[in-house]
């Protein structure tokens, strides 16, 4: 799922915090501030980054960094974050998946695509505009992914879909899989409980298609399941790349087209993964073996 951690007017990131999120993200780490870009790639190469954050931090300049978990892409520092804009002094950073991922090669994530073919036009519409409206229909045409894009030069940052990641002690987190279940905030996406010592579960929505798990009608649904799924699978010790253990954790849904619906739709045009919408109560199969 990739983290993305927003840390401003410098603000130092908790190293736990940081360590967590590299090993669960193995796949490349990039720190963008108006001081530069700087990736590292390498499991070895956490020390060095956090190192670099640290600098950053003594020097009271505002940065984030991104934890990468490929889904599209090779493993190589170009497709590690942060990507330039072209033709701007612009970065951005991605935490999600993005509708040009049926367009991903090995050489061009989706995320390298977004910014080369996307972006130029909203950074024009930002520039020639005075409004915020660039923001909001980038928002749209990201879906339910978070954006975070940089200024280099003013240093100045901005969060496409911040109400979708969480501020924790004036840090901005695209999600908060890697962080200790006491840490998160507390948010509205269990059921009351009836009386005192109930089991909290989930509300019955229905359950989305979409590679972000995200279930039509809630913007919380997919923090509970990575959140709950995350206790069992850190117990087992289940690693995303090992392919041969994929089919022990079903998924219900489809996430990077591991785990497809039989009733899938659109699986060839640019809204494939359209979250559910009939209401079917079929679309929750599977989903109580993980409360």
């Amino acid at each position: 799922m990739c983290l993305i951690i927003y840390a401003p007017n410098g603000q130092e990131i908790p190293k736990r915090h940081f360590w967590q999120g590299a090993q669960d993200n193995s796949d490349g780490i990039g720190i963008m501030s108006q001081d530069g870009v700087e990736k590292f790639l390498g499991r070895k190469q956490t020390k060095r980054a956090y190192a670099y954050a640290r600098q950053l931090v003594e020097a009271n300049i505002a940065y984030a960094v991104h934890f990468r978990f490929a889904t599209h892409g090779r493993i190589s520092r170009n497709n590690t974050h942060p990507f330039e804009i072209p033709g701007t002094d612009h970065y951005m950073m991605h935490n999600g998946i993005l509708w040009t991922a049926s367009e991903s090669t090995d050489e061009l994530s989706d995320t390298a695509l977004f910014a080369r073919d996307v972006m130029p036009t909203y950074m024009a519409w930002k520039e020639s505009r005075d409004d915020a409206g660039w923001k909001d229909t980038l928002a749209l045409e990201a879906d339910y992914s978070r954006l975070l894009l940089m200024d280099a030069a003013s240093g100045k940052f901005d969060i496409i879909n911040e109400t979708l990641g969480d501020w924790l002690n004036g840090l901005w987190y695209s999600n908060t899989h890697s962080l200790a279940m006491h840490e998160i905030p507390r948010k509205s996406y269990f059921t009351k409980a009836l009386s005192v010592g109930l089991v909290q579960r989930p509300s019955s929505i229905p359950m989305a298609s979409g590679p972000t798990m995200r279930p039509e009608g809630s913007e919380d649904y997919e923090d509970w399941f990575y959140r709950a799924r995350s206790r069992e699978l850190r117990r087992t010790g289940f690693d995303w790349h090992d392919t041969s253990t994929w089919s022990k954790y079903p998924i219900p849904g489809s996430w990077d087209d591991r785990f497809p619906l039989s009733d899938e739709r659109d699986t060839d045009g640019p809204n494939y993964g359209a979250a559910c919408s009939d209401g079917d109560d079929d679309d929750m199969d599977g989903v109580q073996q993980y409360v």
